[in-house]
Formats: structure tokens, sequence, C-alpha cells
């Protein structure tokens, strides 16, 4: 998957919020759910990820990132 949008956070009285769209080539769809992932600078994680638009060419998946306030 490459990272398509990495949105801007947003800000609530209860925290912090983002998300990050994913676009994969056109094959077989990935289902809802949580995958692993490798980032050369942050390593391994877990995360899950929700199909969001298809097309022809491509697939989009979207994480939603929230952080309580302190």
């Amino acid at each position: 998957l490459d990272v398509v949008a990495p949105a801007a956070p947003g800000a609530s009285p209860g925290g912090q919020h983002f998300q990050v769209v994913f676009r994969q080539r056109a094959g077989a769809p990935l289902e809802q759910g949580i995958y692993r992932f490798e980032h050369d600078r942050i390593g391994a994680f877990d995360l899950f990820i929700v199909p969001e638009r298809a097309g022809a060419v491509a697939q989009e998946y979207v994480a939603v990132f929230n952080r309580g306030a302190a």
C-alpha cells in the first residue's frame, strides 16, 4: 500500500484526530481489519484499515487516528 494523503490534524475539545489514505493497485482487495505495516523509520506496527473508494485501477483504504486530550 502507498500513502496517498496524510490529512492535516484536526482538534476538538476531546483531543486531536487525523486520517491517512492508502492506495493499492487493483487486484485482490483487502477486507476491513487489522494489518501489519512496516516503515523504514518507525518500524513495524498493527493498523486497522477500512476500504474506502474502489476503482478500476486502484482501491483506497483509510486509517483514522484519535488522541484524547491529556
